[in-house]
């Protein structure tokens, strides 16, 4: 008997924390039905929808069915699952605990191709592209890379990528070594022509490409489009932490202290005036027309500026802008200047992945690397994820054993290297009996 959609993760349960993702065959159609039937569910549902996309989270269950077996309850959710379908038709369902997976779900993930069809059906162009906004500045990982914070802002922030990320994810998980690379296989085909649809689920399928392919996120060729939502996002994000700067200058845009960022002749005669300090107030990391004002500048000037306040910092998140829009030469050409200030601890991390042939394709520059390395390494404590970074410019340097010491105090402050077990920067150290202890 042919099963009425795809169910991954389908079987009886051991955890009462899970998440439950539900797609419809017609994202036209409305969820409310099955938002009240999980609400009504022996569950502790938080549900969000999104056309067509439902994800309902539940911490444990209510105290009238404490005593209900898993068994009980896994038939209670098929019920409504299987009612909805009936009126609502659903085409997958995607569930995140530990369960003791059925036949239903051996019969999902046997079929590549059904699968693939459905995430091709679910992943709908946005119109326009980048329509839904997604805030970076509501992750809660200080110190973050651009690929980190984008992926678990689009994670919190769109029940969609949320559950192409967890389809993908669990699909992987729910098979052998041999299988995985056969699933690689496919994503390796079929991502590219995903991409470009929507910039939230384009998050999650660089993430999941580039796993699949053993390359760095960054160094996954995306669309312009992508490139252009990723860049507003992070000027968003840029605004809301200096919003106090940006109201001081714009006080300032009616006096006779205005400086105009946008004219490279009026800063280059501000700093020969010595008018760092208000060239510093009046600098919008966020800008592009700043931007572009600063990579004007000599390397002498912008290092002059080093000195007035928070310049530095400001300089090395404008490098960051140019390399989010994969203008990798530009942003090093600011990071080399803005290491020589004091950086602030959680600007330090970008440079380090700017810096790796892996990311740029400019070739290793090993005088360059050991520069950064100098300059961002002691703020590794602060922030550890210059840690992580350091580790591949260290591979990149050929000092694997300086690699793995990165990698070690990475995971020791917390960072979750695990992820990089498979990346084919560390392919010299897979092997390596602290290499394996440390991915474990």
């Amino acid at each position: 008997m042919a099963r009425p959609f795809a169910f991954l993760r389908h079987g009886v349960g051991v955890s009462n924390d899970f998440s439950l993702w539900v797609s419809l065959r017609d994202p036209t159609q409305s969820l409310a039905a099955l938002t009240e039937r999980l609400k009504a569910a022996p569950f502790s549902f938080q549900v969000i929808s999104e056309a067509g996309v439902l994800h309902a989270k539940t911490k444990g269950f209510k105290n009238r069915f404490a005593e209900s077996t898993p068994e009980a309850v896994h038939a209670q959710l098929d019920g409504l699952l299987l009612e909805t379908h009936g009126s609502t038709p659903i085409s997958l369902v995607v569930r995140d605990n530990k369960v003791t997976t059925s036949q239903w779900h051996r019969e999902t993930i046997a079929s590549a191709q059904t699968l693939l069809d459905v995430l091709d059906h679910l992943i709908a162009p946005e119109t326009p592209y980048g329509a839904k906004k997604i805030d970076l500045w509501l992750s809660g990982k200080a110190g973050a890379s651009i690929v980190a914070l984008a992926l678990e802002s689009v994670l919190k922030q769109s029940p969609l990528a949320a559950m192409v990320n967890a389809t993908l994810r669990l699909w992987a998980d729910s098979v052998k070594a041999a299988g995985r690379a056969v699933i690689n296989d496919h994503l390796s085909e079929r991502i590219p022509g995903w991409l470009g649809r929507r910039y939230d689920v384009d998050v999650v399928l660089r993430d999941c490409l580039a796993a699949a392919l053993q390359r760095s996120a960054q160094a996954i060729e995306m669309p312009a489009s992508f490139l252009d939502c990723e860049a507003q996002a992070m000027a968003r994000t840029l605004e809301h932490a200096h919003q106090s700067r940006t109201a001081r200058a714009d006080r300032l845009k009616t006096g006779p202290s205005f400086i105009d960022w946008a004219s490279l002749r009026a800063v280059k005669q501000a700093i020969a005036e010595h008018k760092g300090s208000l060239l510093e107030t009046q600098f919008r990391d966020s800008d592009l027309g700043h931007q572009e004002t600063a990579l004007g500048l000599t390397s002498a000037e912008r290092r002059q500026l080093n000195t007035a306040g928070a310049f530095s910092t400001l300089l090395a998140n404008a490098a960051t802008a140019f390399m989010m829009r994969s203008r990798f030469a530009d942003a090093l050409t600011l990071y080399d200047d803005a290491i020589e200030g004091d950086l602030h601890p959680q600007a330090c991390g970008n440079p380090l992945f700017a810096i790796q042939d892996d990311n740029n394709h400019l070739g290793v520059n090993e005088p360059r690397a050991r520069r950064y390395l100098e300059r961002c390494l002691p703020h590794g404590r602060a922030n550890p994820l210059v840690y992580l970074n350091a580790s591949g410019v260290f591979m990149e340097i050929n000092e694997p054993p300086k690699a793995l010491e990165m990698l070690t105090l990475a995971k020791a402050a917390g960072v979750a290297i695990k992820t990089y077990k498979n990346d084919r920067a560390y392919i010299a150290l897979r092997e390596l009996p602290e290499f394996k202890k440390l991915m474990k």
